[in-house]
């Protein structure tokens, strides 16, 4: 709260000193009460439950998850549960996942890095282990949600959008990683305009 408030006047915040998963349960009201949900919590898990609970009810807000890739590789952003014509119109982050081989671990289509491989770092051999990005990589990404943000709360976005960045990959290669084919697709591109990512099958958002 002292962070946000010391680099942006004019806002009030509150925070609230549980889990995000007690606050949805609890307080899933006031969540219905907010022009737009901002998640950027780094836990595809949570990203996925917060999903789930938006496109139960037509009623709720609209969400925009933000993601980063590891060592830089770049970043995503995700408006879902968009009111256009009619009513909400489909594309969520469930869309993105899908598991190509049965019983095996879901994959983010989205993706730049290859799945399938842990890229978390354990620099102090306690077991605790983080994806490793610069501050740089985080604020490209702040600002892609930021604009993606205010498209939405001036309503303006009519429809699902997946908007990401990329860097060179030259140092994630020579660590030894591989690139997804995503990533290679318009290789110059450093800015991927990408809309069409909704699945008719999808058991959040496809109509039933």
């Amino acid at each position: 709260m002292a962070e946000i408030l010391s680099h942006t006047p004019y806002i009030d915040v509150e925070p609230v000193f549980e889990s995000f998963e007690w606050y949805m349960k609890e307080h899933s009201e006031r969540l219905c009460s907010y022009d737009l949900v901002i998640a950027a919590l780094g836990i595809p898990a949570l990203d996925l439950h917060l999903n789930e609970w938006v496109w139960m009810d037509t009623k709720r807000p609209p969400v925009l998850f933000a993601w980063l890739e590891p060592y830089g590789l770049g970043g995503h952003t995700l408006l879902t549960h968009v009111a256009g014509q009619p009513g909400r119109q489909r594309g969520c982050l469930e869309c993105l996942y899908s598991r190509p081989i049965e019983g095996g671990p879901l994959e983010n289509r989205a993706a730049f890095a290859a799945p399938g491989v842990n890229y978390g770092r354990d620099v102090l051999g306690c077991g605790a282990s983080y994806l490793p990005f610069a501050n740089l990589d985080a604020q490209r990404t702040a600002e892609l949600a930021a604009r993606l943000a205010l498209r939405a709360l001036r309503e303006e976005a009519d429809e699902a959008t997946l908007l990401s960045w990329k860097s060179e990959s030259a140092s994630f290669k020579k660590a030894g990683y591989s690139v997804t084919p995503r990533f290679l697709a318009g290789q110059d591109a450093r800015e991927s305009h990408h809309f069409d990512f909704g699945r008719l099958d999808c058991p959040s958002c496809a109509p039933t």
